[in-house]
């Protein structure tokens, strides 16, 4: 039975071929769906990091002590504990960082101002002095960028909608 549907499905969309869209109809395609193919904002940063397992209710304080010696001009590579995932982080997106340090702390993220030491903040592992190295806000692209995206997208769409219609007249 699942055999016969599927080769329904391909003489359905053999029989009624879907034409090539005009470079129209795909800009109208990408700007009915603009959150499909717009890019996030992102951002770099580097981290100071003081561990809560290891340092229990003092973390807090060595992270605020750690931020002193970074604001008097301390390398932050000899300061603090290690962290598995590295110091710096770059160009990643606020859902990308709260899969690894925990929403509360990717939304703390969003006022800092950029090239500053700023902190401490909590983190699932622990507190962190952070400094925003760069931010790069999102953007809708143009057609030409996410072409190829958006052509397949249209057919699939096509391909379903002319699949249904031959179901239905059947």
């Amino acid at each position: 039975r699942r055999r016969l549907i599927q080769k329904m499905e391909f003489v359905l969309e053999a029989s009624e071929p879907i034409p090539a869209p005009s470079d129209t109809e795909l800009q109208r395609y990408l700007d009915a769906h603009p959150d499909r193919y717009a890019t996030r904002d992102r951002l770099s940063l580097t981290h100071a990091f003081v561990s809560a397992d290891r340092h229990g209710e003092a973390a807090e304080s060595r992270a605020a002590a750690l931020r002193a010696h970074l604001l008097d001009g301390a390398d932050p590579a000899t300061l603090g504990d290690p962290f598995l995932r590295g110091r710096e982080f770059k160009l990643y997106t606020e859902p990308e960082l709260a899969g690894i340090f925990g929403p509360a702390f990717a939304e703390a993220l969003r006022p800092l101002p950029l090239g500053e030491w700023s902190g401490p903040l909590r983190s699932s592992y622990g507190w962190h002095v952070v400094r925003i190295d760069r931010r790069v806000p999102g953007r809708r692209p143009e057609l030409q960028e996410v072409r190829e995206s958006v052509l397949r997208d249209w057919l699939e769409e096509r391909r379903t909608a002319v699949g249904r219609g031959a179901l239905d007249r059947l």
